[in-house]
């Protein structure tokens, strides 16, 4: 199952990360279309890590749905539902995959794990004006999760540059809250993303819907 599920209603959409500790083939017992899976991880020729991700993600779409729909990618890579039943956004890192929907309204999610090289490559993704009181390693890894968000929800993503462009406003760090991301390009494009600080990774999301606290 997975980790966390918001208690919005599928009308409305939610949130939900699965924790990866199955195998491909336990995975594909969990779908109702193990065959077709089959197919498509054999068209892949992908590493272990990616056919174990797109398997966890096909598991989280249809446990949180109770039905299967198809996903294609545009050329950008963001991925989308063929039959357009919901906004969705999907984000994975070592471990987890995370998906976010919703019925009318663009959606986006990150998962990033916590480790130190995100405070090292800090410098390349935050800009001198944006800090946050807490932790320094889980701030940087924050910061970059939350631009991640956002670049997913930007209308044009071309020539982004994550120091110069996106912005996060300085914040308290809390084991769950809300930032505020800015695109300073497009008239100052602004969004309210929430998020969550787990033992060894971040999340952050934008969902029209969901409650500050879960």
């Amino acid at each position: 199952m997975p980790l966390y599920m918001t208690d919005i209603t599928p009308a409305e959409g939610g949130w939900a990360v699965w924790k990866c500790t199955e195998t491909a083939g336990e995975l594909l017992r969990l779908l109702p279309s193990e065959g077709l899976y089959v197919k498509e991880i054999r068209a892949l020729h992908a590493h272990e890590r990616r056919i174990l991700e797109r398997l966890a993600v096909r598991v989280l779409m249809y446990t949180c749905w109770g039905e299967e729909h198809a996903v294609d990618y545009l050329p950008s890579g963001a991925p989308f539902l063929s039959d357009r039943l919901y906004h969705i956004s999907i984000s994975h890192t070592s471990g987890y995959v995370a998906l976010c929907w919703h019925p009318a309204q663009p959606v986006g999610i990150d998962i990033e794990l916590i480790r130190p090289k995100a405070l090292h490559l800090a410098p390349r993704f935050m800009h001198p004006s944006e800090h946050a009181e807490g932790d320094p390693l889980t701030a940087a890894t924050l910061h970059w999760s939350a631009k991640e968000t956002l670049y997913k929800l930007l209308p044009h993503q071309e020539n982004t540059d994550f120091t110069l462009h996106l912005r996060i406003t300085p914040f308290t760090l809390t084991r769950e809250g809300t930032l505020t991301a800015r695109d300073m390009r497009h008239g100052s494009i602004t969004r309210r993303l929430h998020y969550r600080v787990e033992p060894d990774f971040v999340l952050t999301w934008h969902h029209p819907h969901t409650p500050l606290s879960l």
